[in-house]
């Protein structure tokens, strides 16, 4: 969805100028853009029925040359009466809020993270994106009716002297969604996703209707909007309410993001709302000593194949090394003293990182 999006702002989507000042409260030229989607399971933003639990997909970007400092803006979103907002939010960006005003009218509100200006340095983490997948909630048919994102300005008495694009027609944007008129045939009680200790994620989930239902699929992501199926779980056909887990065996080593979708004999579906799971069980299992280190610094605990790299503080590669033992003897004969960032790489994956220190 991201790239998506992306090519669509470039393209010059809702995009708009106004005069932002910066932190020094010169004048500079801000371009701010938003765009937005529901991931309907009909295809596009349409849906085939309710309840279906789905995101409001949204993405902004800060096209201009001037940070735009925190509480500053907020997104104001806007569904339907056949929607509803629901929390909580799992995946919320980091220094962003989430507050639902009413069932049909919620605000992304930036409070402690300025937002830079677009930077693609390094292009699979570029700067000047914030990517929301807000939990909505189908409860009703409709024909053909409009969802709403608009970008406006906070009203916080700290920031009254800056502006950002308010109340301007190229601000607010729209879209077309409707919702099929059959209920969907499932009724899912709750569902959790929990790490245990031996670095495996353990699912859990209660149904109380299974009219039509053949089978549930497990899906997992990495980012709350786009997911993979991983295993399929057999109905169990009790007549009371049903319980089922299953457990992830190999979570990835970073954001794990799952949701439970009903597959039904009528080829309809039902789906969860989505559960996160940060791991770092890697990153728990490898370790570096001595460290600080004088001559020799050792990395153990590493599992895979791949390559230990160490970096000066501008960021410049001044040692690498292949990795082809669970412990790997690094020389620090070449450095001068000073701190450094050690990191391992499994492939072309970062799996451990931490500063090293020479003496």
């Amino acid at each position: 969805m991201k790239n998506i999006l992306k090519n669509t702002i470039v393209a010059g989507l809702l995009i708009s100028a106004t005069a932002l000042p910066n932190m020094l409260h010169a004048q500079n030229n801000a371009l701010v853009s938003l765009s937005g989607s529901l991931a309907g399971n009909a295809g596009g933003s349409d849906f085939t029925g309710f309840p279906y639990n789905s995101t409001y997909n949204c993405l902004l970007a800060n096209q201009g040359p001037t940070t735009i400092p925190a509480n500053v803006l907020r997104i104001h979103l806007i569904v339907p009466p056949a929607f509803e907002f629901v929390s909580p939010y799992v995946g919320l960006p980091s220094g962003w809020t989430y507050e639902i005003e009413n069932a049909q009218s919620a605000f992304l509100v930036n409070m402690t993270d300025p937002l830079e200006t677009i930077g693609i340095a390094d292009p699979a983490n570029p700067t000047g994106f914030v990517e929301f997948s807000v939990p909505i909630r189908t409860i009703a048919s409709t024909p053909q009716v409009t969802f709403i994102w608009n970008v406006e300005r906070t009203v916080n008495a700290g920031f009254m002297n800056w502006s950002v694009p308010f109340q301007n027609p190229g601000n607010a944007g729209y879209g077309y969604t409707t919702v099929g008129t059959t209920p969907l045939s499932i009724s899912f009680r709750n569902f959790t996703a929990n790490a245990d200790a031996g670095c495996q994620v353990k699912l859990s989930w209660n149904v109380s209707s299974e009219r039509n239902t053949e089978k549930y699929v497990v899906e997992r992501g990495t980012n709350g909007t786009a997911f993979t199926a991983i295993a399929e779980v057999k109905k169990l056909n009790n007549e009371d309410e049903n319980a089922y887990t299953f457990v992830d065996q190999k979570p990835l080593n970073a954001h794990n993001f799952y949701r439970i979708r009903q597959v039904g004999t009528d080829m309809k579906a039902g789906v969860t709302k989505v559960e996160q799971v940060k791991m770092n069980c890697l990153e728990d299992r490898i370790a570096i000593y001595p460290n600080p280190a004088t001559d020799v610094v050792y990395v153990k605990g590493i599992t895979d194949k791949g390559k230990i790299r160490i970096y000066n503080l501008v960021g410049q590669l001044v040692i690498e090394k292949d990795v082809e033992n669970t412990q790997e003897a690094v020389s620090l004969a070449s450095l001068v003293q000073g701190a450094y960032q050690l990191q391992v790489f499994a492939g072309d994956k970062s799996v451990f990182h931490t500063k090293l220190v020479k003496k």
